[in-house]
């Protein structure tokens, strides 16, 4: 395989989102990566690393990647917290779980929000069932925090833009007990796409909006935004 096209044509060390989606949908891509993930899928022999994490190929690799850096965000935020890793029977979806007295926090990879006659956790949805990629929860006394995030690797302005719908349809419909998102942000890899998006006062007067969180950046950035919106004043 590796002689062949698409491998043989390759030139370039990295690849842009574009290039990943092209790769993707050769034949000879398609085929090693089912039958190498097929391979993987009963587990490899050795210590239990407490894998967690299913990467498909091009932009949910960029998911699951935001997904370890707000996981890594919230603790660093939240440091007296227990953690734990909880899975439930569907292998994509995920929840690290910190507690202490009065205090609990969640970070949830695809939550399904079911409407509400259907929900039994308090997170429902008023219409259609929906699964935003990245769900924060914090309850801190009488606070309850939810900030929704939702990654796209496509950061064009004609992407970025269409693809806030599902930012707007997130903060409009999905409940907590009740309770709006406190914000709904798209999470995309670089920045200039829609710049209005990402400005904070931009995200403090609408509930919605664009960060950018890529490999370039420190935990800063990432961490100030989260404290803007799921932890105590």
């Amino acid at each position: 395989l590796a002689t062949r096209d698409p491998y043989a044509a390759v030139a370039r060390t990295e690849v842009d989102a574009s290039g990943l989606t092209a790769i993707s949908a050769n034949p000879t891509y398609a085929r090693a990566y089912r039958l190498g993930w097929a391979a993987l899928r009963p587990g490899v022999d050795g210590p239990d690393r407490n894998e967690s994490l299913w990467m498909s190929p091009t932009w949910e690799i960029y998911e699951r990647w935001c997904f370890v850096q707000v996981v890594q965000a919230v603790r660093a935020l939240f440091p007296g917290l227990t953690w734990t890793c909880k899975r439930s029977a569907t292998v994509d979806i995920v929840r690290h779980v910190g507690t202490c007295e009065g205090t609990r926090v969640e970070v949830l990879l695809q939550r399904t929000f079911s409407t509400a006659e259907q929900s039994t956790s308090g997170m429902s949805s008023v219409s259609l069932q929906l699964k935003p990629d990245i769900v924060v929860t914090t309850e801190i006394g009488a606070d309850k925090r939810m900030l929704v995030l939702d990654a796209k690797y496509r950061t064009s302005r004609k992407n970025v833009l269409h693809a806030m719908r599902s930012a707007h349809v997130y903060q409009d419909a999905l409940r907590w007990n009740g309770q709006r998102p406190d914000c709904s942000l798209l999470l995309v890899p670089r920045a200039g796409g829609a710049p209005w998006l990402e400005d904070v006062a931009f995200h403090a007067s609408h509930r919605t909006g664009v960060h950018v969180l890529s490999p370039d950046q420190g935990p800063d950035e990432l961490q100030e935004m989260l404290r803007r919106w799921v932890a105590p004043a």
